[in-house]
Parts: structure tokens; sequence; C-alpha cells
């Protein structure tokens, strides 16, 4: 992937964050006539990020951003549903063979990253990697001055509008005094297992067991990898020490399904990886010619399986405000900028809804301080005075 030597000192819109709710926006820009676009990534697209799956309507948005073509010949693995041990004894089946969009994904996540990014650059935008955002101040009203680091190197970037696709971090955000409001911090400890006997026993659904201290994911990554995970809350995984191996391995052999993963593998990671899971909304999530989206905005439990697409969503409804902004002048910065601050809150409270309602149906483990902590969850109203702040001013 080609590196830009970062001799731009102005630009329209600047994205901090080249994920996949960056990357989207930058595209759906594009589309949109905004062509003076550049995106500000930390990584190089060569780390290891952990699997996740994008539901089959994920495909309406390949086509919107004229990819789709592009994204059947990375061959991902195929996900037709998902199986699950939750609430009772049962092997329960949610499965896409009804789906009007067809059959779902398991991503290789550095691989589907590093391709949105691919093809935001051959759109024409501007990729800056292993740069660090560090600084952001809005001058004369006007544009921001951002302050960037490049492997060691200074460099000064000014832009007309930021999006903060910076993930949970939320980077640019919380320069310009956004706080997150939490809900719950979780965290999932997972390793992968390199498969090696070919009848191995998981298919190409997403696996999900609840037990006594959390509850088990797992599913299938390319290279015959399988990626197996325990999401627990932070005080279970502290006192069961599950960050050490035999410990992460004595919950998963006690597991009643899980542990049948185990059949026919070896390890790759020698021991768990630690990935938080915290569920967060921005407040506010836009600002002065500035907006956050995808995890910089909101995040949501593992259990609803809906960052990715959430991600993507959320880019190319915001490249349609900023285009708008940009096509009036300006003059409709406040309305586009409210309506997106309000559509975030209604999909945080449903969230909080939806996730209490699968945590509620779980009730095998009431002794469990995992299972009393997340059935003491509800779904609350978010604080009356994260929908009158909207800073826009």
């Amino acid at each position: 992937m080609n590196n830009y030597s970062a001799s731009a000192t102005a630009t329209q819109v600047a994205i901090i964050g080249g994920g996949p709710a960056g990357c989207c926006c930058a595209i759906r820009l594009i589309q949109q006539g905004i062509d003076d676009i550049v995106i500000i990534e930390s990584s190089d697209y060569q780390q290891f990020r952990i699997g996740e799956s994008i539901p089959p309507q994920t495909k309406q948005l390949f086509h919107q951003l004229e990819i789709w073509s592009a994204f059947v010949k990375q061959q991902h693995q195929p996900c037709y549903g998902s199986r699950s041990w939750w609430g009772d004894n049962r092997n329960g089946f949610n499965d896409s063979l009804l789906s009007p969009y067809g059959h779902g994904w398991h991503l290789n996540r550095q691989k589907f990253n590093r391709f949105l990014a691919e093809q935001a650059q051959s759109a024409g935008v501007t990729l800056l990697t292993q740069c660090q955002f560090k600084t952001g101040k809005l001058i004369n009203d006007k544009h921001y001055h951002l302050t960037l680091d490049r492997q060691g190197a200074e460099h000064q970037l000014n832009a007309k509008f930021v999006v903060d696709a910076s993930g949970a971090r939320a980077s640019f955000a919380q320069t310009q005094g956004s706080k997150k409001q939490s809900n719950h911090a979780l965290v999932s400890l997972g390793r992968r297992f390199i498969i090696t006997d070919k009848h191995y026993p998981l298919s190409q659904q997403t696996h999900l067991e609840a037990v006594e201290n959390g509850w088990w994911y797992a599913a299938r990554l390319p290279n015959d990898r399988v990626l197996i995970s325990l999401t627990t809350d932070p005080q279970t995984a502290k006192t069961l020490k599950l960050h050490a191996t035999n410990n992460w391995l004595d919950i998963l052999v006690n597991s009643p399904n899980t542990k049948a993963l185990l059949q026919g593998v070896t390890p790759e990671d020698p021991q768990p990886k630690r990935y938080p899971a915290s569920s967060f909304c921005l407040n506010p999530a836009t600002g002065k010619n500035w907006l956050a989206i995808g995890d910089a905005a909101c995040t949501f439990d593992p259990i609803t399986s809906g960052g990715i697409i959430k991600a993507m969503a959320d880019g190319v409804t915001c490249a349609d405000i900023i285009a708008g902004i940009f096509k009036t002048s300006g003059h409709d910065t406040h309305h586009g900028l409210m309506q997106y601050q309000q559509m975030l809150i209604q999909r945080y409270q449903h969230y909080l809804a939806m996730r209490a309602h699968y945590y509620q149906q779980e009730k095998r483990f009431l002794n469990s301080p995992f299972w009393q902590k997340m059935q003491a969850m509800s779904s609350h109203k978010i604080h009356s005075e994260m929908e009158l702040q909207a800073n826009l001013t």
C-alpha cells in the first residue's frame, strides 16, 4: 500500500481513522463530489485484528459504494447465521437461508480493512498511514488546524471539516470536550487455533454459548484458523485470572458445548489476547464542522454483532450530511448535525433495550456475579443533557 508524503497543508475533509467507518465515509464523499479528502490512519494495516461477521444486508452498502464486485473477489468465508446455547440447554439456530440478501461473511479483518483503504485510495482519497493525530484547534471559526505525528516527524494539516473515525478512542472528539457516557464495560479474551482435522466440528456458522462466568464465541477464520473467545466483565476476568492460559482453558473445558472445539486444533496464540468490549455513547458526537462515526460515536456489546455494519452505515450517512453542508456553503450545518445526533441517541436507546433483552433471557446462572451484573442492567434512558448538548455554535 502506497504511503503519502504528507506534503499537503490543506484539505476539505480530514478523516481520523482508516477503518470501515472512515474508509466508507471517504468513498461516499468521493461519490458525492467531495474530492479533496485525507485519511489519517495510525496503523500500516499489517496488524492482526479480531475477526467479526457481517450480516447479509451489508451487501446493500457494498452496492451503494460501488465496491460489491471487488469485495466478492476478496473471497471472505460465508457465514450462514449462528448457533447458540443461550437461555437453556437446547441448541438454537438463527440462519440466513431465508434472507433475500443471501448469506453473511466471516471476515479476515486485517484483509478487509486493507481492502477498504485501497478502495478509498483508488477513488482518489489521500491516505496517511502510520500517522497519529495529536491536536486539533478551530481557527477563525473556519477550519481546523491539526497536528500529526508520522513516525516521529510532526506535520500540520488544515481541514474545513473533521470526521472522527478513530474507534473507541474518539481521539479528536475528546479534544473538543466530548465525554463517553458508558453503560457497563466488558472484556473479551480470545485465542486463535490452527485447524488440523478436516472434519472439525465448527461449521460456517457463528458459535455462541452462555456459561457461568460469561459467554463463549467462536468463528472460523481464513487459512484453517478458528477464533475462540470468552466475553466477561473485568472483575470476573481479574478474579479468575483469565489472562493465564491454564485458567482460561479450565473455563473452556468445562463448557458443555464449546469444549468440543478444542478437538482437532493446535494453538496459534500461546495465551489469550485481551480485547476491550465496552459500551458507550459519545456526548456530544457532533460539533462545529466535525462529527464522530462508528465506534468513535458509540460502541456496542459484542453480543449484538453489529459493529462493522454500524460503522459502514455511519460512514455513508455522514458523508451525505457533510456533502450537504458543503453544497449549501455551510448554511445547513446545524440541521444536518442535529439530525445525526438525534439518530445516534435513538439508536443507542434501541441498543440498550436489545442488550437488556438478550441478557434477561439467560436464567441458569443467577448465582454468578457476571450474570447478576448483566441482569441488573436496564435499558435506562440516556441522560437528558445528552439530547440537549449539540455544541454546534
